[in-house]
């Protein structure tokens, strides 16, 4: 796939060569629009990411306070509910929930009507595939203008495997996107200890002198050096 097909106007169930028991679907098909509101003034509130999909906005923002002044008139989210961030859709901020909570009133939320896997849906939904269908569809002159509304959402088509091939599509993908997460963090935990060690160097050569930072150095570089024997003393 590229660009090039998306933007010349092709659906992805026209361009891909599918398997031949998935079906072409538009959304109106397996998928109605909510609108509950909730009377609560300090409902749950959730956030809606291309990162974190749809998470407890305290679990993102766990460094800052965020609260709105009041829930009252939020959207009510009830787990299994697809949510939509009509302005960011072509960005990825859009997914099913697992939690119960509140979002914005400007955003929209989807229920399936019958049969269907919400976590391959999630996943197609957040796909690159999908994101420039969703870019595709939004109204707007430029893309800090782009929405998505209903009318724009339904009339698209999706890729629908049998029921059973959506479950297996979808414990495949949570399988490996949990092993390359588990994979991303560890790296993310060296990048931060060898961080750590750059800025102790740094600060041993502008408080000790060099002579010590690049003892301290050869040790960050070199942790057996530290129980070797035959090192010299430094007494």
């Amino acid at each position: 796939m590229s660009t090039p097909d998306v933007i010349s106007g092709q659906s992805p169930t026209e361009f891909l060569d599918l398997p031949e028991n998935w079906k072409a679907r538009r959304v109106r098909t397996f998928l109605e629009k909510v609108d509950d509101r909730t009377e609560e003034s300090d409902a749950p509130l959730l956030s809606v990411s291309k990162y974190t999909g749809i998470r407890p906005r305290e679990e993102v923002d766990r460094d800052r306070e965020f609260r709105a002044d009041s829930t009252e008139g939020y959207k009510i989210v009830e787990p299994g509910d697809l949510v939509v961030n009509i302005m960011l859709a072509w960005d990825g901020a859009v997914g099913f929930s697992e939690h119960e909570g509140v979002v914005s009133p400007s955003y929209e939320i989807y229920r399936l009507t019958g049969q269907g896997d919400m976590t391959y849906f999630h996943y197609l939904f957040r796909s690159e595939l999908y994101q420039y269908e969703f870019a595709r569809h939004s109204t707007g002159i430029r893309r800090s203008r782009w929405r998505l509304y209903k009318s724009d959402f339904f009339p698209i088509e999706v890729l629908y495997p049998p029921l059973e091939q959506q479950s297996r599509i979808a414990s495949f993908l949570d399988h490996h996107t949990a092993r390359i997460d588990r994979l991303v963090e560890k790296k993310q935990r060296l990048l931060e200890l060898l961080e750590e060690k750059r800025q102790a160097v740094i600060t041993e050569a502008v408080t000790r002198g060099l002579r010590r930072a690049d003892t301290k150095l050869a040790l960050a570089q070199n942790p057996r050096l530290a129980s070797d024997p035959t090192r010299p003393s430094r007494n």
